[in-house]
C-alpha cells in the first residue's frame, strides 16, 4: 500500500504545491522529479526486502510456512493469490522497471547534453562517463538482500558474510 501511497502523495503535493506558488510546468516537473527519485532511492531497499519477505519460508516439522507471518502456509492458494496479485509485480517495478526507467532517462539526457539536475541525486559525485556506477550499486544491495533473505537466516552467518564480502569486494589485491 506505501508503495501506491508514497508517490501519490508525491503527486498530489506537488499540484497544489504549483497552484498555490504558480509554478510553471518546467519547475513543477523537476520538483517532482526530484521528490519521486530521492522517494525511489530513499524507500527501495526496505521495499525490495518487504516484498521478498512474501517469497521467504521456514521449514517447520516438514512443511513451509511464511518467514514473516508464520500462519501461513507457502505455495498455498492464498500465499499463491497474494504473490501474483502483489509480491511479483511490485518487485518487477521496484527492482527492474524503476531502475531501467531511471538509467534510460538519465543516458538519453547525457547523450543529448540535456541538464541532469533532476537526477543529481543519483548521478553527483560521478564522473559524465560514469553517470551508470549508482546503477551497479543498486544491484550490489540486491545481491545482498536476496542473499540475506533466501540464504542465511542466523545474524552470525550475516554477519559473516558482509565480513567476506567486503574483504573480497573492497579491498585491493
Amino acid at each position: 500500500l506505501l508503495t501506491v501511497l508514497i508517490p501519490a502523495f508525491v503527486f498530489l503535493f506537488w499540484e497544489i504545491y504549483s497552484l498555490l506558488k504558480k509554478l510553471d510546468k518546467k519547475r513543477k516537473r523537476f520538483g517532482l522529479e526530484t521528490s519521486l527519485i530521492i522517494i525511489f532511492y530513499t524507500f527501495q531497499p526496505a521495499f525490495i526486502n518487504l516484498f521478498f519477505s512474501g517469497l521467504t519460508c521456514r521449514n517447520i516439522e516438514g512443511d513451509y510456512y511464511l518467514q514473516k507471518y508464520i500462519k501461513q502456509k507457502c505455495w498455498e492458494s492464498m500465499h499463491i493469490y497474494i504473490l501474483s496479485i502483489f509480491v511479483v509485480p511490485c518487485l518487477t517495478i521496484w527492482m527492474f522497471g524503476i531502475p531501467l526507467i531511471l538509467l534510460k532517462n538519465i543516458y538519453s539526457r547525457a547523450k543529448k547534453g540535456l541538464s541532469m539536475d533532476a537526477y543529481s541525486y543519483i548521478t553527483y559525485g560521478y564522473k559524465d562517463l560514469y553517470f551508470y556506477w549508482e546503477f551497479i550499486i543498486m544491484s550490489n544491495k540486491y545481491f545482498f538482500i536476496i542473499v540475506i533473505a533466501f540464504i542465511f537466516e542466523d545474524i552470525i552467518s550475516i554477519f559473516a558474510l558482509f565480513i567476506v564480502s567486503y574483504l573480497f569486494l573492497y579491498l585491493p589485491v
